[in-house]
């Protein structure tokens, strides 16, 4: 029986681990989602990966059925680390970023490099690589005394796929402390601890590794991190400086055209960087959180369909919503508060949800000096109120929406060598006109102490 040829992207997220299914032409013609919950190991939280394992196994066995698989490659949310054995098993099990790490704090900082160093600030909890690594050694030695490699998550998947060990810049390179932007070198962080040879070496994102265990025609390709496989679908366009807000459970919004000089690690303002080591000057927020928790609290659906007409803003308190309602972000020292909402109507509720969510992200983007074309991927393009607040309060710039629905499954794709570049269809969005939107902007803004 003659078997059609594919491609698959797996794309394991914060929220979802996704798989996608390519064909030859690199459009995606089937798709899976799971949600997995979290284990806990010693109070700590920690990443299911042998229940993810068993679904993405059972996933690509169903495909192989029908397909012939010539190529795949995984693509991961950030900060997360596998600690293999010289026995190949996982040690302890890989950290969930959002997991208490306990009384670390004082003696990180003490070898914490400076921000110039790493471009990268402190941040909440596991969220940086660094501080889960440094967790490890000072609490769990028997782990280091047993690891062979020291994995970054996608390469972590690469292994569990095909058997060979690498490392991978633009995950390693991504809020974790472990890279010395000046240098293009591990940083100080890791020899300070003596544990710069526990990483494999690097390969670039894409590089095929090897034939995958589940069946020999599939070569597996060296992952990328998730918001990097995002900005490379859009760096390959037209534009050759644009904002990319990458919407999901994070917004993280980069600016090709930003200077290093302007980023402030008080801010959650980072530099991330792309395959090919060029720094990519970054702020973000847990912009999608954000949004499912206030419509939850303020009892809205959260895919309340309203339509716009001129009395939508005519009752806006723009005091109704302060930040911050999740971990780190520009406002994550702040505690997020919502005044007295119980009188409003639902469409009013969700006008002030929306405002909210847009007053943040232009702050995101003021802070990163965006003045250059916007691109929008991923759900918040695909959310028309917070797009028109948004356009109304950059009017100075051309805001964009992509029209595929999984940008970073597609940019992932882009790294299947033999197959043409997806060109991008993005759809502009007009100018949009909201009376006193910018003093309201202006006014909030002065309310939460920017």
């Amino acid at each position: 029986m003659y078997k059609k040829i594919g491609n698959i992207v797996i794309d394991i997220g914060k929220s979802n681990t996704k798989i996608f299914l390519f064909n030859e032409k690199n459009q995606i013609i089937n798709s899976h989602f799971k949600n997995f919950k979290l284990k806990k190991k010693n109070n700590i939280l920690i990443l299911d990966t042998d229940k993810i394992w068993e679904w993405v196994c059972k996933k690509i066995n169903l495909i192989l059925k029908s397909y012939t698989i010539k190529q795949l490659i995984p693509t991961c949310h950030g900060s997360a680390i596998a600690f293999i054995s010289k026995k190949e098993k996982l040690l302890f099990g890989i950290i969930d970023y959002e997991s208490n790490l306990g009384n670390i704090e004082k003696n990180y900082k003490k070898i914490l490099p400076s921000f110039n160093e790493t471009l990268t600030p402190l941040l909440d909890k596991g969220l940086n690589l660094g501080k889960q690594i440094f967790f490890i050694n000072e609490k769990k030695r028997s782990v280091i005394k047993n690891t062979k490699y020291i994995l970054t998550y996608p390469q972590y998947w690469n292994w569990k796929l095909c058997g060979k060990y690498c490392s991978e810049i633009s995950y390693l390179g991504c809020h974790t402390h472990l890279w010395n932007f000046k240098k293009n070198t591990y940083s100080s962080l890791l020899k300070k601890m003596n544990l710069q040879n526990k990483f494999p070496k690097f390969l670039t994102a894409g590089k095929q590794l090897g034939s995958s265990i589940l069946n020999k025609n599939i070569k597996v390709l060296n992952g990328i991190h998730d918001s990097n496989a995002s900005y490379l679908l859009f760096k390959n366009q037209s534009f050759k400086k644009f904002t990319l807000i990458s919407s999901g459970t994070w917004f993280v919004i980069i600016n090709n055209a930003a200077k290093k000089n302007i980023l402030k690690p008080h801010k959650d303002m980072l530099a991330n960087i792309d395959i090919f080591k060029k720094a990519l000057p970054t702020i973000r927020f847990m912009g999608g959180r954000e949004f499912d928790f206030l419509c939850k609290k303020m009892k809205i659906n959260k895919n309340y369909n309203l339509k716009l007409n001129k009395n939508s803003f005519s009752k806006i308190n723009n005091n109704l919503i302060s930040p911050s309602f999740t971990m780190s972000g520009p406002f994550g020292e702040k505690k997020g508060k919502i005044n007295n909402f119980s009188k409003l109507s639902l469409s009013n509720r969700y006008i002030h949800v929306c405002l909210y969510i847009a007053f943040m992200t232009n702050y995101c983007l003021d802070l990163i000096s965006s003045k250059n074309n916007i691109i929008i991927e991923g759900p918040l393009s695909r959310n028309k109120i917070i797009i028109k607040i948004l356009s109304a309060l950059r009017k100075k710039q051309k805001v964009y929406t992509s029209f595929e629905k999984y940008g970073t499954a597609i940019g992932a794709s882009q790294l299947f060598n033999s197959i043409k570049r997806k060109s991008v269809k993005l759809n502009k969005i007009k100018n949009f006109y909201i009376s006193n939107i910018t003093l309201y902007y202006d006014d909030w803004l002065n309310k939460v102490g920017g």
